[in-house]
């Protein structure tokens, strides 16, 4: 049996398991990463943040108004990140370091697995 949890509660068990040095492996929602990744079918892990994130780097983070995104690293502002959804156009920045949760290290699509861009 599934359970559905949000966000928020899952939060601090992939940060507890991030810090230990582990992996955490989840099925993202949405369309903001198609085609790279199908909301409700592919699989991401997710790894601990190695600072600076390298340009195209995809990373789960929580914005200011409380949202949690997976999105990829375009840029960087002075100390801070600027985020965009592969399907998206509009630029999220002001992105802090403290806001990003963890890295994806791999995902599979369509029962392909694809090692992500990370270094």
């Amino acid at each position: 049996m599934s359970k559905v949890i949000s966000m928020d509660e899952m939060i601090p068990l992939i940060e507890e398991k991030l810090n230990e040095d582990g992996k955490v492996i989840f099925t993202p929602k949405g369309t903001s990463m198609l085609p790279t990744i199908v909301g409700d079918e592919d699989t991401v892990s997710l790894t601990r943040p190695q600072f600076p994130l390298k340009k195209y780097a995809i990373a789960l983070y929580k914005t200011d108004n409380g949202d949690y995104l997976l999105h990829r690293v375009i840029g960087r502002n002075g100390e801070c990140y600027v985020m965009r959804g592969d399907n998206k156009y509009i630029k999220e920045k002001g992105i802090r370091e403290d806001q990003i949760v963890g890295v994806v290290k791999t995902y599979t699509h369509k029962g392909e697995v694809y090692e992500a861009y990370t270094s």
